[in-house]
């Protein structure tokens, strides 16, 4: 059976009493702040979908709210969902994550030669839902405040293994909402990455 055919479905409500986000300086590159226990009091994540979502989601235009910019969503395989639920299912473990760059923050080059934003973040969310007919991710952000991602992913954009990725392609269509602004109509294009 393929990974695209494979049908993984994970319903969870986790009932939570603090939660803390790692620093920059532990090397989980996650760098939110902690959410107060009373944001957090029951957590969603719906996973059920019958195909392969995994791979990074990038912008097909720029998204930019409260001095930050979309750099990409990313979604983890359904083995890193069931790894992350044998391990306890915390929510700031979920392999989901969107990816942020300061608007003037300061850039490095690596050691490939991509430049890379110094002060890149990512954000976690406390609710998504991952299904055949919808897509949300849901954040409580100390700087942006409430992030919302809503709308659905259209498989027949997803990038394939062997294939070039369908450039600017409507992968995830979305409305968004960062720092109080909403973007409507919002797409993403889908790379499976190197």
């Amino acid at each position: 059976m393929t990974c695209k055919r494979r049908l993984f479905a994970l319903t969870l409500a986790l009932p939570v009493l603090a939660m803390t986000a790692c620093s920059p300086e532990s090397g989980t590159g996650m760098a939110s702040e902690p959410v107060a226990a009373e944001t957090l009091s029951e957590q969603e994540f719906e996973i059920s979908v019958s195909y392969d979502a995994s791979g990074y989601y990038l912008p097909n235009s720029a998204v930019t709210a409260g001095g930050w910019t979309v750099n990409h969503l990313f979604i983890g395989h359904s083995t890193d969902f069931e790894l992350w639920r044998e391990a306890g299912a915390t929510p700031v473990e979920i392999p989901v994550w969107l990816s942020l760059d300061p608007v003037d923050g300061e850039t490095a080059v690596n050691e490939l030669g991509q430049t890379y934003f110094v002060g890149n973040r990512r954000i976690r969310p406390s609710s998504f839902t991952l299904t055949d007919g919808a897509f949300e991710f849901r954040a409580r952000d100390e700087t942006l405040g409430q992030v919302i991602i809503s709308g659905r992913i259209q498989p027949e954009y997803l990038h394939v293994p062997g294939e070039t990725p369908h450039d600017n392609a409507a992968a995830l269509t979305v409305g968004v909402e960062m720092d109080e602004e909403r973007f409507r109509n919002t797409s993403f294009m889908h790379w499976l990455g190197d």
